[in-house]
């Protein structure tokens, strides 16, 4: 059984799953789908460990292994740039683009409304600010 990628918010815990099912499935070791990608065999674990960021370049290697349809490749870059962007409006921009690819709007119909709700920082300021003891509802 294939491990879907639309119900994964971090693409480390997606990459975690999807390893663990080729070694029990496949007999596929880290180290065997590292030298499979043509990547350095402890460059795989350190990602997992979050003690380094997957590249774009890595991300093409290794997507020859992880045989991701088109839809899915969009995806798993756009929570690469979610987690490890280095910029607030790239990450942004990540977020609000997750939220229009359809099989990530099926799968997560609750998640897509807190998305939402929580991507307009001024319903979270008036929520916390009427759940304050001392809130005044007149202007």
């Amino acid at each position: 059984m294939k491990i879907d990628l639309f119900n994964y918010h971090d693409y480390r815990s997606f990459l975690k799953d999807w390893f663990e099912q080729a070694r029990e499935n496949q007999s596929l070791s880290l180290r065997s789908i590292a030298e499979k990608c043509e990547l350095s065999t402890g460059y795989l674990p350190m990602i997992l460990a979050e003690k380094r960021n997957l590249s774009e370049k890595s991300f093409l290697k290794l997507q020859k292994v992880l045989n991701l349809k088109q839809e899915e490749s969009n995806y798993f870059k756009l929570l690469l740039t979610l987690s490890d962007g280095a910029l607030s409006q790239e990450r942004l921009t990540a977020f609000e683009e997750i939220k229009k690819i359809r099989s990530f709007q099926k799968k997560s119909v609750k998640e897509l409304e807190v998305f939402k709700y929580l991507s307009n920082w001024l319903h979270v300021a008036i929520r916390e600010m009427a759940f304050r003891r001392d809130f005044q509802l007149d202007a």
